[in-house]
Order: C-alpha cells, then sequence, then structure tokens
C-alpha cells in the first residue's frame, strides 16, 4: 500500500517535471511568437493571406477540432466551436444545390426537365447570395479605410499556449485567426502600437488616423484621442455592413430566380473548361437579362415581382449610401473645430483675448 502510494506521487512528480520540460521547450521555442497583427503580409499579399487563413480554419475544422472536440480535449474552446460552425453551413449549400438535380432522376421527364431549371437556379441563388453579402460589405469597408485608414477587418495572429492533454503531442502551441476590432468593447489596441524594432514612433498608427480624422497632428496623445473614435467608426461601420449585405445578397438571390437562367449554352463544368470565352459571354448576358427581369426593365406594364424587386435592390442601394454618408462624416470633430475656432464674446461685443 506504501509502496502504491510512493508510486503514485513519484509519477505525479514526474508528470509535473515533464510538464515543466516541456512548457520551458514550448516558451524557448515561441519567444519569437506573439499576437501580431498580420499587417505586412496583408499589405504584400492580401489575396494570399486571406486565402491561407480561410485555408487553415477550413483544414482543423475538418480534422483537428472535431478529434479534440470528441476525445474532450482540454485544450478545445469557443473559438474552434464557431470555427467547425462554417462545415454544416458549407455542407448545407451544397446539399441545397444538388437536392433538386439529384431528385429530378426518380420523375419522369417533364418533370426531370422542371426539376433541372429549379436545381439550376437553386444552385445559382447559393452562389450569388454568397457573393453579394461578402462584396457588398466592401462598398462600405472601403471607402472607410481609404479615408481614416482603419482597416475593420485587420487580421490577427493569436497564439494559444496549450496544456498537455494525454496525446503525447510535444507541440503545445496553436494559433487562430482573429481580426483586431473584432471585439467593439475590448480590441486589441495593443497590437496597433509601433515596437521599438521596427523604428517607428510608438504611436504612428493613432498619428495617422488622428491626421485623417483632421485631429491634427504630432499629438502628446493621439491614441487616447482616436480610440474612442476608432470605437464608434467600428460600430458604425459593422451595423451598416450587416444591414447592406443581407439587402444585397437577397436582391442577388431574386436574380437568380429569373427564367433567363433556365436555359443554357453551356453544359457545366465541362462546357466552361472547353469554351472559357464562351461561358462567360453567356453568364454576362444571361445575368443581364435575369436583371432586366427581376426589375421590369422594359415591361409596359409592372407585375408585383418587379415593383418589389425594384424596392429591394433600392432599400440595399439606400443602405449603402446612407451607411457611407454616416460613418465618412463626424459630426463630433467638426462641431470641436468650429468650437475651437469661434473667438469667445463678452456682453460688449468685443472679443476677448484667449
Amino acid at each position: 500500500m506504501i509502496y502504491s502510494i510512493g508510486t503514485q506521487q513519484n509519477s505525479a512528480v514526474n508528470e509535473k517535471i515533464a510538464f515543466g520540460k516541456r512548457k520551458a521547450k514550448d516558451k524557448q521555442a515561441s519567444l519569437d511568437e506573439h499576437d501580431h497583427l498580420m499587417l505586412e503580409e496583408y499589405k504584400k499579399h492580401p489575396v494570399s493571406t486571406k486565402f491561407n487563413i480561410a485555408y487553415d480554419k477550413l483544414t482543423n475544422a475538418l480534422t483537428t477540432y472535431p478529434a479534440k472536440g470528441f476525445r474532450g480535449s482540454v485544450n478545445s474552446n469557443f473559438y474552434e466551436f464557431l470555427t467547425m460552425g462554417t462545415i454544416p453551413y458549407l455542407v448545407g449549400s451544397g446539399m441545397l444545390m444538388a437536392v433538386f438535380g439529384l431528385a429530378g432522376k426518380f420523375f419522369d421527364a417533364k418533370s426531370m426537365a422542371a426539376s433541372a431549371k429549379t436545381s439550376k437556379k437553386m444552385a445559382l441563388g447559393v452562389l450569388f447570395y454568397g457573393i453579394a453579402k461578402t462584396l457588398s460589405k466592401k462598398l462600405i469597408e472601403t471607402p472607410v479605410k481609404l479615408k481614416y485608414g482603419v482597416d475593420v477587418n485587420l487580421p490577427v495572429k493569436r497564439v494559444i499556449n496549450e496544456v498537455p492533454d494525454g496525446t503525447n503531442n510535444d507541440d503545445l502551441v496553436s494559433y487562430e485567426y482573429h481580426k483586431a476590432f473584432e471585439s467593439v468593447d475590448f480590441p486589441r489596441f495593443d497590437l496597433l502600437y509601433s515596437s521599438p524594432e521596427s523604428g517607428k514612433p510608438q504611436n504612428s498608427y493613432y498619428d495617422m488616423v488622428a491626421k485623417k480624422m483632421g485631429l491634427g497632428e504630432n499629438l502628446k496623445d493621439s491614441d487616447q484621442q482616436v480610440k474612442p473614435k476608432i470605437r464608434e467608426l467600428v460600430t458604425k461601420t459593422r451595423t451598416f455592413t450587416t444591414l447592406s449585405s443581407y439587402l444585397w445578397a437577397a436582391s442577388a438571390v431574386g436574380i437568380a430566380m429569373q427564367k433567363p437562367w433556365e436555359t443554357s449554352a453551356v453544359k457545366g463544368l465541362k462546357g466552361f473548361v472547353k469554351a472559357p470565352v464562351k461561358a462567360v459571354k453567356y453568364f454576362g448576358s444571361q445575368f443581364g437579362r435575369s436583371f432586366k427581369e427581376f426589375l421590369g426593365i422594359g415591361e409596359k406594364t409592372l407585375k408585383t415581382k418587379h415593383i418589389a424587386g425594384r424596392a429591394l435592390l433600392g432599400l440595399a442601394v439606400a443602405t449603402t449610401v446612407i451607411g457611407n454618408i454616416v460613418t465618412l462624416s463626424d459630426s463630433k470633430t467638426k462641431k470641436a473645430k468650429k468650437a475651437a475656432a469661434t473667438p469667445l464674446i463678452n456682453n460688449d461685443k468685443t472679443k476677448v483675448v484667449c
């Protein structure tokens, strides 16, 4: 009994020592690794950086994260849970695109033809929805970035030091991809300061934003003046991009549901590979015809669907325009500058020299 207790104690001590060594090894190996903005990568290679982040998240959501969750790993977290949520979204989209086409073979020729037409429009609807929802956000985010220098999608690579979970895995470092302004309440303002190694002033980012916002140059505390305004800007941008993106996506789905898409001059992926130019021209012509039908352009009498289409697209455009007006105008800064420029006047209507 005493021997058993002693063995257990020695085992626990050895495990703690091993854990300490592994943590020390991990810490030494990752001295240069820390949470950082992917600013340089994003500037030099924006497309490939986005692709690499998306690829890493997708592959982990398919392999690593489910395996950790099923075995009850202590290192599983909410980020991994949310990342895995993209898988049923993609699978569900694929099923929605294929369900009518796959079911068509069980019906007669007439029903099969109708099923194929519906399947094609459903597939285009899913595709157009995703494209419109993604691209429409740029209509507000890009002007904000150009005017104020604030990129609401600035990526952050976060380093996670994991704990042993009984899998004999010596690699105790994993990575998560977030955004600097992912949380309005707790943005990563700490990562926006320049390091001494960069050779730039510590507040160089905040100085740039302050200048673009019209707050002046060479401010002593540009970070403290800019942070509240960045929070406000991110909140406005996120609100209007969310509203407008769903309206644009709904409009895109409406365009995909029109009759011109029922006929096809290009037979699927093979047709596109064999004649890509023809496929692009066909797509453009069909999109134009569907757009006109969606809005009822050229129709003598507008139907209910035409009025609904015009209202939906008009609302999407209006929301985007209003979003740009609201996000690109800073009434507080203008009022403050106006008040500072207005001289004080006493009761005798004479200027007071300050």
